[in-house]
């Protein structure tokens, strides 16, 4: 049941984001309310829009459900936090980190390196990528990650058992790779204006 609730949680917050603003422009608050509701209503042989989400992607990571709590509070009219160089910086890493399990889900590589989120060494392994974002004072990716190692540990959230779902989700590769691209044809398009 506790699974399903964050499951609710992260599908209705990222389906809120994905709203055009115009449409929750007067009443945000009022908007994630009705989404939340709409989300969980059956609609097909007694399964909600987020039981076809959930059972198409699985559960989200606890780092999309940061990233999605900054972008509702965003809306909701809080200052935002992640700058734009962080953002391009966060997901380039998402894709490069991603890399070699697609790789080897195709079989392009003999690597698995999802196996290791079953054993304690990946967590350790997390813990200078955590202290960097410290340095770099990247608070909520330092938040994130620590969050998602300590509640991997208690098996606390999520049905999985391997730390890399707490961390990465399919989602969120899809999300950093649209964000990358559109990123890079809007400087592509930028200098070209320049040069033009």
């Amino acid at each position: 049941m506790t699974s399903w609730l964050i499951a609710v949680l992260m599908f209705s917050l990222g389906i809120y984001c994905l709203l055009p603003r115009v449409w929750i422009r007067s009443k945000p608050l009022l908007a994630l309310v009705l989404v939340t509701i709409v989300s969980v209503i059956p609609i097909w042989q007694g399964f909600s829009i987020i039981d076809f989400l959930r059972g198409g992607f699985g559960d989200l990571s606890i780092l999309s459900l940061s990233l999605l709590l900054l972008g509702t509070a965003a809306r909701l009219g809080a200052p935002e936090v992640l700058g734009a160089e962080q953002k391009k910086w966060l997901m380039l890493s998402v894709v490069v980190i991603a890399l070699p399990f697609y790789a080897a889900t195709m079989g392009l590589a003999y690597l698995d390196p999802y196996r290791w989120g079953y054993t304690f060494q990946l967590a350790l392994a997390l813990l200078p990528v955590t202290l960097l974002a410290v340095w770099w004072r990247v608070w909520w990716l330092a938040i994130s990650l620590t969050l998602a190692v300590f509640l991997w540990g208690n098996g606390a959230i999520l049905e999985s058992t391997n730390l890399w779902d707490y961390v990465l989700d399919p989602l969120l590769v899809i999300y950093a790779l649209g964000y990358l691209l559109c990123y890079g044809a809007a400087r592509g398009w930028s200098l070209i204006k320049r040069t033009g």
